[in-house]
């Protein structure tokens, strides 16, 4: 199943807001800022996404037309809101709720280094030093 490509007012706002020190990555077809390796936001089609905390999350998810992504039928991403259509074209009425995005993507812990065989793979070599200490 595609993904919905990014439009060119999209793409122009996500570049337009994207914060110092933020990566580029493409994801679901789509270019999506991370800060270190935290997701942050990104374009889904003809909208932007940004991850928020529960509070921010839901008093935006109350403003007619945002609603949370969902990048596969069924699939949601609890802690991503798509922002209401037209959103795009209005940075300064973005910027706040970017702010509170920012704010809590910084607070999260660094992710624990994948390597090959992924996290999984990750944890269990650490249980084996655990023991064997």
């Amino acid at each position: 199943m595609p993904f919905p490509q990014a439009t060119p007012e999209a793409r122009a706002a996500f570049d337009a807001l994207l914060p110092a020190g933020a990566t580029v990555r493409i994801l679901f077809g789509c270019p999506t800022a991370f800060l270190g390796d935290q997701m942050l936001m990104g374009v889904f089609g003809d909208g932007l996404f940004l991850r928020l905390p529960e509070e921010p999350r839901q008093a935006l998810l109350e403003l007619s037309g945002a609603r949370l992504l969902e990048p596969i039928e069924g699939r949601t991403m609890p802690e991503y809101v798509l922002l209401p259509s037209g959103w795009c074209a209005d940075a300064e009425r973005v910027r706040p709720w970017l702010e509170r995005a920012l704010e809590y993507v910084r607070s999260l812990p660094v992710k624990e280094a994948r390597g090959r065989g992924g996290r999984k793979k990750a944890q269990k070599k650490a249980q084996k030093k655990t023991q064997k200490k």
